[in-house]
């Protein structure tokens, strides 16, 4: 068995705030790690810090782009326990994206109906959330809701999902470990 881990984040962009406002959720923001150092996660957002209008596929760090603008940025981390294979799967899954970033596209049009019930399938192009579901549907992991709908708060309804973090990314990123057994024990 392996750890997944999500990160729920509440970015202090424009964008995020907007998302906030319509969805009442407290968490906007979604990536996935596979490394428990937390030395880089995985998404879909804004390709250059200070514009919301061009986005992709990125190679987060709580330090740099996006996150290293902001202090203070708000996270919620869940850890998910997976089997071997799906490990591997998610692994691979990611390291497609990773090397061939530029063949995937930012879905603005499924972001702006997810509060609807219309939503549109398409091909090689995701939001933060429906990246994260898309990822782990390819391990044959469950999630609540379909790629074109899903919202990061959802991911607390996954299967075997564990609370481990709640408080600020900086802090969390710079001693994960340190962190988890702080955030433990305040429970």
């Amino acid at each position: 068995m392996k750890n997944i881990f999500i990160i729920l984040t509440q970015p202090m962009t424009s964008i995020a705030r907007l998302l906030r406002f319509f969805s009442h959720d407290k968490f906007n923001h979604a990536s996935i790690c596979i490394d428990e150092n937390f030395s880089e996660f995985y998404s879909f957002g804004r390709i250059f810090v200070n514009t919301p209008l061009f986005g992709g596929f990125l190679v987060e760090t709580a330090f740099t782009h996006v996150f290293g603008k902001y202090d203070n940025i708000p996270c919620m981390v869940l850890r998910k326990s997976v089997s071997d294979e799906e490990f591997n799967i998610i692994k691979a899954t990611i390291s497609e994206f990773v090397e061939n970033p530029k063949k995937y596209k930012y879905d603005k049009l499924n972001l702006l109906l997810a509060k609807t019930s219309i939503s549109f399938p398409r091909h090689n192009k995701f939001f933060c959330s429906g990246f994260v579901a898309y990822v782990l549907e390819r391990a044959n992991i469950r999630v609540p809701n379909i790629k074109e709908k899903i919202r990061p708060m959802q991911f607390l309804e996954l299967e075997g999902i564990e609370v481990i973090y709640e408080g600020e990314l900086h802090k969390w990123c710079k001693n994960p470990a340190t962190m988890a057994q702080k955030s433990t024990s305040d429970n």
